[in-house]
């Protein structure tokens, strides 16, 4: 528009056993980016008027494969939002799908009971070993049940987004286990 810039990807699945749950999970994937252009579509109406002339809101989605398997696809889906100030805004919204059983797999689903102590003692150990990258943090981070997370081909990554533990410039702040 005159007043705004989205530039957005979705991901398309296919060659699932379950034909059913590929067409839902395409169907919601598009049905969120669609909701996310119309939530930011009302929020770059209401800046146009507190932003220069000729600088223009901006919306950009994409989606990062972080593992694709015959079993296992774990993908984030980037959103940056800018409708003024200083810089813009990233977030990562991370899904885990187990192809065989048809369902986002959750950290309950990976691990047995008691995990999230065991989560954090290897968090404080790359802390540890890692001091210098990460000496600036707010706060010590803390993985529960509800941490987001993806999946590599090697490694279960709990993040945190940027502003949760430090300032935004930092990023993603992120603990490859």
């Amino acid at each position: 528009t005159d007043y705004s810039s989205v530039y957005a990807e979705v991901i398309e699945f296919d060659g699932f056993k379950n034909k059913e749950y590929e067409s839902e999970l395409n169907m919601s994937t598009e049905e969120e980016v669609s909701n996310a252009i119309k939530s930011f579509d009302a929020l770059a109406l209401e800046a146009k008027e507190t932003l220069p002339k000729g600088v223009k809101s901006a919306l950009n989605i994409t989606q990062k494969i972080k593992r694709n398997t015959t079993d296992l696809i774990s993908f984030i889906t980037e959103i940056y939002t800018y409708t003024g100030g200083a810089h813009g805004s990233t977030l990562w919204y991370p899904r885990n799908i187990d192809t065989n059983s048809s369902k986002t797999v959750t950290l309950d689903d990976i691990f047995n009971s008691g995990y999230e102590e065991e989560l954090n003692r290897q968090i404080d150990k790359i802390i540890e070993e890692q001091k210098e990258q990460y000496s600036d943090l707010w706060e010590h981070p803390k993985a529960d049940k509800d941490s987001l997370f993806y999946i590599t081909d090697k490694d279960i990554v709990i993040f945190f987004q940027p502003y949760e533990l430090s300032y935004y410039a930092r990023g993603f702040v992120e603990f490859p286990i």
